[in-house]
């Protein structure tokens, strides 16, 4: 009876527990010429499951609302691009079905493998919230900041 208490309490972990999904900011991205660009950052799936990202939020210094004394973060629309902030795919077909489609952030899912490039001006953050794609990842909750020119 204790290794029928052992096999599900492991099988339930298993389920339950993140394994290895992660998205990892890398070195700042350069250009054709090879200059450094800045407010720019690689933010790859290094992990073995697919992710689903949940939100992508900006903040900017104009946001800042007197009355909850708080910066209010807005949504990047499905464009990719608001107040100098771009997010694209790498994958350069996955990028062009995307912005045909206008596919909002919250449907995209990254394989592993695949990364994202993210430009973020001075004085700004982005805000990505992700999970593990499908059923196993529904309670799991995730977030990457990134702060332009930092």
């Amino acid at each position: 009876m204790e290794w029928v208490v052992s096999i599900v309490t492991g099988v339930l972990l298993w389920f339950f527990l993140p394994r290895g999904v992660v998205l990892t900011r890398q070195a700042l991205v350069e250009d054709a010429q090879g200059n450094r660009l800045h407010d720019s950052w690689t933010v790859q799936n290094s992990g073995s499951l697919p992710i689903q990202i949940r939100s992508v939020a900006y903040v900017t210094p104009d946001q800042w609302n007197p009355t909850t004394r708080k910066f209010d973060g807005l949504e990047l629309p499905p464009g990719g691009s608001a107040e100098g902030i771009r997010l694209t795919l790498t994958d350069e077909v996955s990028e062009i079905r995307r912005e045909d489609r206008l596919q909002p952030w919250r449907e995209v899912v990254i394989p592993p493998g695949d990364s994202l490039i993210a430009q973020v001006p001075t004085n700004t953050s982005l805000r990505l919230l992700y999970r593990r794609a499908g059923v196993g990842g529904v309670l799991e909750r995730r977030s990457l900041q990134i702060d332009g020119g930092a």
